[in-house]
C-alpha cells in the first residue's frame, strides 16, 4: 500500500540504525492538511440524563471542525477556540454544553500502517489548561467500531501540563 500523498523512505534526519521509516508527513506546504492523507471528524456527542446520547465521540465540551486545523511553518496546528455564545446549544436534559470548537484529525481510509516504525513530533500545552485531552492515537484500520476494535494510546495528556500517559487496550 503507498499512501497518495507524503514522502515514502528513510527522510535525511533518520538515524542508521532505525529501522525504515515508511511514510511521514512534513507539512511543508498548503494552508491545511492534504484531504489526500487527512480526514477530519467533524461533530460531537452529547449525553443526556435520561441516558440518551446523540452523536458520536465522549462527551467532550466542544465541537470539532476543520476550522481549527492549520499548517503553519512545517507543523500542523490544531487550535481550541472558545464557541460564540450563539452558537452553544442548550436544551432540557443535556449533561453540559459545548464552549469550544477543536479540531479531531486522522488518516482513516487513506493510510495504515500493520507494523513498522511511527514517529511524531507533538508539541502540547506546557501549562495545566482545564479540558483539554491531547493526544497521538493508533486505531484499527478495518470497520471495527471504536472501542470494540481497540487502541493504542501513544501520548495521552489531560488538561494539559508537563505528564502524559500511555496504554494498550
Amino acid at each position: 500500500y503507498e499512501p497518495a500523498a507524503g514522502t515514502l523512505g528513510t527522510p535525511a534526519h533518520a538515524a542508521a540504525n532505525q529501522p525504515e521509516l515508511l511514510w511521514s508527513e512534513e507539512f511543508s506546504s498548503g494552508a491545511a492538511p492534504s484531504s489526500n492523507t487527512w480526514v477530519h471528524d467533524v461533530g460531537s456527542r452529547w449525553r443526556y440524563s435520561n441516558g440518551s446520547i446523540e452523536g458520536w465521540g465522549q462527551g467532550e465540551l466542544q465541537k470539532y471542525t476543520p476550522d481549527n486545523t492549520k499548517i503553519t511553518d512545517g507543523s500542523m496546528r490544531i487550535e481550541v477556540k472558545p464557541l460564540p455564545l450563539a452558537d452553544r446549544r442548550t436544551e432540557p436534559g443535556r449533561v453540559g454544553i459545548a464552549e469550544y470548537t477543536s479540531s479531531r484529525i486522522t488518516t482513516r481510509g487513506r493510510f495504515a500502517v500493520q507494523q513498522g516504525y511511527v514517529e511524531a513530533r507533538i508539541k502540547t500545552p506546557t501549562a495545566p489548561a482545564h479540558g483539554l485531552w491531547p493526544a497521538f492515537w493508533l486505531m484499527p484500520s478495518d470497520l471495527t467500531p471504536w472501542p470494540t476494535g481497540g487502541e493504542i494510546d501513544v501520548m495521552e495528556t489531560k488538561s494539559g501540563g508537563p505528564h502524559f500517559l500511555t496504554a494498550l487496550h
